[in-house]
């Protein structure tokens, strides 16, 4: 077996050394500061918290090996990695306390294209692994986001809509307007990489 980060014999899926690198590009391995009330990494106390000011936050920045394994997370159904990168989001999750983890869903095309839709993968090992529910209650289609039932009887819950990579913010906005309009819910978003 290989490692995927680069291309050395390794009996896990990375190498200790990519593994490392991974790591280290980690929100709480790079930011020393926390904020004083949630208590997650943050770039400096003069910025706001964007988990306290939007319901947001993200494992670390779209770049370099995390940037590749978040391309093969699309194109290619690999449960170690499905695995890996839950693994990595566990003790974040352990700070915010879900009760509930919705998967930001796939577009239509991207889904039929590959036949499956990633972070419902994803959603369910993080559940496995956290032993926290997953219900893929969102899909795209034609565009739009769509609520696929109305009876989720999820008042007074932690929901945390999980996306893997948080660009302009626009499908993850589009499923908060969607859970707050219909089932009165303002779900937190939480992503693998922010670009």
């Amino acid at each position: 077996m290989y490692c995927i980060g680069c291309d050395r014999i390794s009996d896990e899926l990375l190498c200790p050394s990519c593994d490392g690198k991974i790591q280290a590009g980690s929100y709480a391995y790079l930011y020393d500061r926390r904020c004083p009330d949630c208590h997650l990494p943050i770039f400096d106390s003069a910025y706001p918290c964007s988990w306290c000011t939007d319901g947001r936050i993200g494992w670390g920045g779209y770049e370099g090996l995390l940037a590749r394994l978040l391309t093969l997370h699309k194109s290619r159904k690999d449960r170690r990695l499905v695995h890996y990168l839950a693994k990595l989001l566990v003790p974040m999750m352990s700070m915010i306390a879900p009760d509930l983890f919705i998967p930001v869903p796939a577009s239509e095309g991207g889904c039929r294209q590959r036949g499956y839709d990633q972070m419902v993968l994803f959603s369910k090992e993080l559940s496995r692994q956290m032993g926290i529910p997953s219900r893929p209650v969102l899909i795209q289609k034609k565009g739009a986001i769509v609520l696929l039932t109305r009876n989720m009887r999820i008042e007074n819950k932690r929901i945390v809509l999980l996306d893997d990579i948080y660009t302009t913010g626009k499908t993850s906005s589009d499923c908060r307007k969607i859970l707050k309009e219909t089932c009165g819910i303002d779900p937190f978003v939480v992503t693998i990489a922010e670009s």
